[in-house]
């Protein structure tokens, strides 16, 4: 597995699902972005490194598709990877698998912005914050 690429495994647990054992759609939300806060800070773009560079992420989109929703103790693989494009944009990608089997997709879009200014700044300055190059964009869709 690349450094880019994370997986961790994963078992719902009773405060994560609803009455019909199903996983609710915010836990699968919020165990996918601790999932990317937790790969960010490990690769050295997480919060306090982009901080201390004067910049921080925003994300401004979180799409997810549930193809078949996890449920109680399913023993799940959750997987993420970015992709920073040239320009202003990165893209991070999802995946949760049980038993080979994809149950959820997503993935969330985002801007690195100067903590001075808040405005947007373009991914190839900081190539060295994110961890290397960055992609054209029509690589990453």
């Amino acid at each position: 597995m690349e450094l880019l690429e994370k997986e961790e495994l994963y078992r719902p647990e009773s405060q994560d699902v609803d009455l019909e054992m199903r996983m609710r759609p915010n836990e699968i939300m919020n165990r996918l972005a601790d999932l990317a806060r937790r790969h960010a800070g490990e690769t050295g773009f997480g919060y306090d490194d982009m901080l201390s560079r004067g910049l921080f992420w925003v994300v401004h989109e979180f799409i997810i598709a549930i193809d078949e929703m996890p449920m109680l103790d399913d023993d799940l693989i959750l997987r993420t990877r970015p992709f920073f494009r040239m320009g202003l944009r990165a893209d991070r990608r999802f995946e949760i698998t049980r038993g080979g089997g994809r149950l959820v997709g997503a993935h969330t879009r985002g801007l690195l912005s100067a903590r001075r200014s808040r405005r947007p700044t373009p991914l190839r300055r900081h190539s060295d914050a994110i961890g290397g190059p960055c992609l054209p964009p029509e690589a990453s869709d």
